[in-house]
């Protein structure tokens, strides 16, 4: 088992890279607003190699708001992701330096 943790941007930012070779199925996706009195409001999306993309087409989850303090737990569908498409998960948020990722996956 794997963790990967990033700091959700107002671009793009990637939570669990594509597979460099072989797939990851995605275990759960943990994300936290550290900030004390901010609201933030998160999009995810999937994207495949042809580059991390913020459209609806791409688009997990939309308009995810955190509360200051307040953490959100995607850990009920499961993602597999495979070398051979260069599928990763992604997100951004409307805020900078307020909202921290955490991934779990495993190789399979």
């Amino acid at each position: 088992m794997a963790i990967a943790q990033a700091q959700v941007g107002l671009t793009i930012t990637t939570i669990v890279p594509k597979p460099l070779a072989g797939s990851y199925a995605n275990v759960g996706i943990f994300f936290c607003n550290y900030h004390a009195t901010n609201t933030v409001v998160v999009q995810v999306y999937v994207s495949d190699e042809t580059g991390a993309k913020d459209d609806d087409s791409h688009s997990i989850m939309r308009d995810l708001t955190l509360a200051p303090k307040e953490s959100y737990v995607l850990n009920v569908e499961k993602f597999l992701l495979d070398s051979t498409g260069g599928w990763s998960i992604n997100a951004k948020a409307d805020t900078a330096s307020a909202v921290v990722a955490t991934a779990s996956y495993i190789a399979i």
